[in-house]
Formats: structure tokens, sequence, C-alpha cells
């Protein structure tokens, strides 16, 4: 009966499938999202969830269709875009494709720079990648989010040998963490402590380093009480962040866990990226990629 309604119930079934999916019943969620587009099929919004269930249900086929739709409805909106342009990077790595739906926006819009500024580091065009960060003061609203847009900076400078502007930039990162406020939500507590992880990995403090990779350590086991989509965010900072510290083993480790459950992020991509290069002939690295290749 309700199917037969129209928005307010679209509404309901929308409301039951984003219950269903923080409770990781991700195909009764995609079906209840697909009842409500159904009902009511303008809202981007629905349809950006419906592609993002597709992803963490690791089906990039199907996630595709919904980027098509989206860009088909709102070709101008700049989350068509960036939906779309995440889908280009994670399923296909197609650095050309993303950099072309986020053009026009990076200036406005912190995720199409971001996504831009990506598929550049991929490309393994640092040099470009440097031009893509906002400017003037920041416009984030946790600290958190200004500490690690300087880290990824400090990662680009010391890529084309600009060391003093890293050390210039760690400085301000110094200073931003000691005046940091404590930290409330579980995901702040454990991206507070990967941001002091990385800060300590570009510092070369051994002692720090080992503090708060310990801290790490004790904060991960909360990480699988995060909605989906964070879980993945953060599982991929850690192993990315024990990457360049050269923790092979640590990376590893954690991409295991990643891929262990619903992933919004792509085996494809984590090897695409820069700072994978140092695992391709890790041999537990690679039986992963065979694993996670088989299985999605």
């Amino acid at each position: 009966a309700l199917e037969q309604r129209g928005p307010l119930d679209a509404e309901v079934h929308y409301i039951r499938g984003t219950a269903l999916r923080r409770t990781g019943q991700l195909q009764d969620a995609y079906h209840a999202y697909r009842a409500a587009s159904r009902l009511d099929p303008r809202p981007l919004v629905l349809k950006y969830d419906l592609l993002a269930t597709a992803m963490l249900l690791g089906d990039c086929d199907l996630a595709g269709t919904h980027a098509s739709a989206m860009l088909a409805t709102s070709p101008d909106h700049p989350s068509a875009r960036t939906a779309a342009a995440y889908h280009a990077l994670q399923c296909d790595v197609d650095t050309e494709r993303a950099s072309e739906l986020v053009a026009g926006f990076e200036a406005a819009n912190n995720e199409a720079r971001w996504l831009s500024r990506l598929a550049a580091i991929l490309r393994h065009e640092n040099e470009r990648a440097l031009t893509l960060f906002g400017t003037g003061e920041s416009v984030h609203a946790w600290w958190g989010d200004d500490v690690d847009e300087r880290l990824i900076r400090v990662y680009l400078l010391k890529q084309v040998g600009s060391d003093d502007d890293a050390e210039r930039e760690l400085d301000t990162i110094e200073k931003t963490l000691a005046e940091s406020k404590p930290d409330d939500s579980l995901y702040q507590q454990i991206t507070s402590a990967l941001l002091r992880f990385r800060y300590s990995v570009y510092r070369g403090d051994p002692a720090e380093v080992d503090r708060w990779a310990a801290e790490l350590d004790r904060l991960l086991p909360g990480v699988e009480s995060l909605d989906l989509i964070l879980r993945s965010s953060v599982l991929q900072g850690l192993a990315f962040a024990y990457a360049e510290a050269g923790m092979n083993d640590k990376t590893v480790d954690t991409l295991e866990r990643l891929f262990a459950g619903p992933s919004f992020i792509t085996m494809r991509f984590v090897d695409a990226h820069p700072l994978m290069d140092a695992l391709h002939d890790h041999p537990r690295y690679r039986a992963l990629m065979e694993a996670v290749a088989n299985d999605r």
C-alpha cells in the first residue's frame, strides 16, 4: 500500500534504508532506497545513497548506473559531479574523467578540489596537485580537517623537493596541534591520533611515532562501530599512513581489516596510489589483491 502513494511514504522507505545501512544490512538497505526512489525519484541525496550502498556492496557496475542517473538528472550540480568523479576514481582509476567532471568546481567546493587533487596525485602530477588547495583562512569546521590538508601538502612538497617549504608547513601544523581542543566523537579521536602519528613521521621522531602508533592500536577496535563509509575512510587513512612510515606489515594488516567488511574504497584504487608502490612485491599484499579481486 505504501508504494502506491508518494513523497511522504518515500521518506519512510528512505529512513528505513538509512537505518538498515547503519546496521550493515546492505541488501535490505539498497532495496529500501530503491522503493523510495520509485515513489519519489527526485531527491539527489537518494540517488547518492543508492550509489554509496552499491559501492559498499562491492558492485561498481551498479554504482555506475546511479552515478549516471545523477548526472542525467542534475548534470551541473556539484554533488552529482563529485559523486560521479569519486566513482570514476574508485572503480576505474579514471583520473582524466574524474578531473573533467569536477573541472570548474574546485574553487568553491572542497570535495571537488580534493578529488581533482587526488586525480593529479594518482597521475604523479605533484606540481599540479600543489595548486589544488584552498586559499586564505581555513574553511574547515574541525581543526583536524585543516591539519589533514596541510599534511597532504607536506607530502607533495617533499615529493617535488621543496623541503624548506615542507618544514614551514610542519611548523604551522605543530602550532595547530598544540592549540587543538579535546576530541568528542570516536571518529575524531581516531583521526586526531592518526594526524599526530603522520606529523611525528614527518618530524622523524621515533618516540612519538611509537606513542601514536600504540594509541592507534588502542583505538582501532572502535573503528568497527563507525558508519561504514567513515570506517572505510579511517582504515584507508591508516593504511596509507603506515605505508608512508615504511610499516609494510601494519599496512597490510589494516588493508586486510578494511576489505574484511563492506568497503567504500576499492583495492584497485588503493593499488594505484603512489604510496602503495613499495608494497607491490609484498607477498601478503599481493595475496590480498588477488583475494579481493576474486571476491568482488
